[in-house]
């Protein structure tokens, strides 16, 4: 073996190397956002609720008929929609924090993967430089 098929293989190795470290980087990526999946599982049963009490709330109130009589709604109905409205408003507020901290997240576990992703080797460059410089066949 020559000097430049020893320097090849140990440039080579060098790359698998990093290979399996993105590898790993990527695994560990794909771990904390599968992590990530049952907490907007809760946020998307949290937001039903949250519909679900928006609707009752802008549901306008209605009487009622006792047998020949109609029944007006009572003031506790209106406070009831009043009150549906406001926990609607409320719970809508805590899934958006809790959308913003998943996105917080999901940002951190890109950018740290993203980070570690750009550190390649120079040496690497330098093979792919060194390679057309002597091409296989010996000729420039």
């Amino acid at each position: 073996m020559n000097e430049y098929e020893m320097s090849f293989y140990e440039r080579q190795a060098r790359q698998d190397e990093e290979n399996r470290r993105l590898n790993d980087l990527k695994f560990n990526y794909m771990v904390e956002m599968g992590g990530l999946e049952p907490e907007q599982e809760e946020l998307e049963r949290k937001q039903a609720q949250v519909d679900m009490l928006r609707d009752k709330g802008m549901e306008g109130q209605e009487g009622r008929m006792a047998g020949n009589v109609f029944v007006a709604p009572s003031i506790t109905q209106y406070g009831a929609q009043l009150a549906n409205a406001y926990m609607a408003r409320k719970g809508n507020e805590e899934t958006e924090r809790g959308r913003a901290d998943i996105a917080a997240k999901n940002a951190a576990a890109v950018a740290k993967f993203g980070n570690q992703e750009d550190k390649m080797p120079n040496d690497i460059y330098d093979f792919l430089r060194r390679k057309k410089r002597f091409p296989e066949g010996g000729m420039v």
